[in-house]
């Protein structure tokens, strides 16, 4: 079979298919479908705070210079309710990154040392806030 004829043969099928799948007249409802609830390791809030006022966020907790013990460290902001880009460095390199998370959240840093602690509106240029903590 020439290309020609097996181009015209496909064409002459998927117009037999289409006329011949006609779907009769009816009037469709919608059914409602549940949305799933997220859960989040993050204090709940009942509405986020517009992006324009947490620019110029600040930390809470830890303290500039705070020694904190290994493990789970909890980093808290404000305003409450900003949805912020939060970060941890050690020797100059990211460790662990958290997006869009509402204060406080808590990160899992094991490794002894000087920490530096970020906190970004996501699409800033710069940090709002970036402070040095020690872990040890």
């Amino acid at each position: 079979m020439s290309k020609f004829s097996r181009v015209t043969t496909c064409m002459i099928l998927l117009t037999l298919a289409m006329t011949s799948c006609s779907i009769p007249d009816r009037t469709l409802t919608t059914i409602p479908q549940s949305t799933p609830t997220l859960q989040s390791t993050s204090t709940p809030q009942s509405i986020a705070t517009p992006r324009s006022n947490c620019v110029g966020a600040r930390f809470v907790f830890p303290a500039e210079g705070a020694v904190v013990s290994a493990g789970a460290v909890e980093v808290e902001w404000t305003p409450p309710g900003c949805l912020l880009v939060v970060q941890y460095y050690q020797n100059g390199q990211m460790m662990e990154e958290h997006f869009e998370v509402a204060s406080p959240t808590t990160f899992n840093i094991e490794a002894p040392g000087d920490t530096e602690l970020k906190i970004w509106v996501d699409g800033e240029p710069t940090p709002e806030q970036a402070i040095w903590i020690t872990v040890e």
